[in-house]
């Protein structure tokens, strides 16, 4: 099965880890983090008929520049690459932006432009989110890496443990970017004809991770509802497993109201359609869920979609 590389870098405690720890569930490493020593590599997901692989790389400067000095070993057939920076740590923002700097060297001289890069401005924290001096700390962050990587795809992020959906609504970017864009359309038309089969003003598609793979909607403020519906109706469902009442979850808004739907697609993984209308419908009956379902599986296969 094809991989995807996925490289995470930036100094030391940053968060690296403590991101892939809790995209990874393993909540009880989160708090007492060690620093990383070597290149980890771990597989994250299987996500269409691609292995997703994270390369973790060590912050420490020693080690940043061993595998700067070793391009084919380390950063050579990279996919994307995730920097992430500690915007609390004003004292090492300049250090930062020059790693950044020193790896975006060498991609260039690599050839290796055509690496989509995705900065998480992490630790952005709920109490200090809209405190000044870090907001003007993110301002100048972006300043200076947009012109170093001009020539580059770059996506920034506000991300932070202590809000798990932001970190969950990146990851979701980075899958949809990772997908080749015959097979994310192919995704989004079986969303787009299930939402029009059941009036649906948005359709998404997430794993059970929380990471949404792809989307439908007829508007900006539809697709603003379901997004921010996702995250909770998920750990709605999960209650509702646990105490046995059923395995999808219904929940009336001032707006409308949102269906959750489990589902099963390649090795039996879980995963989710979330449907979202702007009106109650007391009397709702799902229509196509099965025929979306074979639709989807289909996708696994990469021969399918070129």
């Amino acid at each position: 099965m094809p991989l995807k590389k996925i490289i995470f870098l930036g100094v030391d405690n940053a968060g690296k880890s403590t991101i892939l720890n809790l995209l990874s569930e393993k909540y009880s490493l989160i708090s007492n983090q060690k620093p990383t020593i070597k290149i980890e590599r771990k597989k994250m997901e299987k996500i269409f008929g691609y292995d997703i692989i994270n390369w973790d790389f060590p912050g420490q400067k020693s080690y940043r520049d061993e595998y700067l000095d070793d391009v084919e070993k380390t950063l050579m057939d990279t996919d994307l690459m995730i920097y992430i920076i500690d915007v609390q740590d004003y004292r090492r923002i300049m250090e930062s932006i020059t790693f950044f700097k020193n790896v975006i060297k060498k991609f260039m001289e690599n050839k290796m432009e055509g690496v989509p890069i995705f900065v998480f401005f992490h630790k952005l924290d709920p109490d200090i989110r809209n405190d000044k001096t870090f907001l003007s700390n993110i301002d100048y962050i972006r300043n200076e890496t947009s012109k170093i990587a001009d020539t580059f795809d770059i996506y920034y992020f506000i991300t932070t443990i202590y809000d798990k959906w932001s970190i969950f609504y990146a990851f979701s970017k980075v899958f949809k970017i990772l997908l080749p864009e015959a097979k994310e359309q192919k995704i989004r038309n079986i969303l787009e004809r299930f939402a029009e089969y059941n009036g649906f003003n948005s359709v998404l598609l997430m794993n059970e991770k929380n990471i949404i793979i792809n989307e439908f909607s007829i508007d900006s403020n539809s697709s603003e509802i379901i997004n921010s519906l996702a995250l909770t109706l998920s750990t709605v469902y999960d209650i509702a497993v646990e105490k046995k009442l059923g395995n999808q979850v219904k929940i009336d808004l001032l707006s409308g109201e949102a269906i959750l739907f489990p589902i099963k697609l390649y090795n039996d993984s879980d995963f989710f359609l979330l449907g979202y209308l702007n009106k109650i419908e007391p009397d709702f009956e799902v229509k196509s869920l099965e025929d979306t379902v074979k639709s989807l599986k289909k996708i696994q296969d990469i021969s399918e979609v070129k």
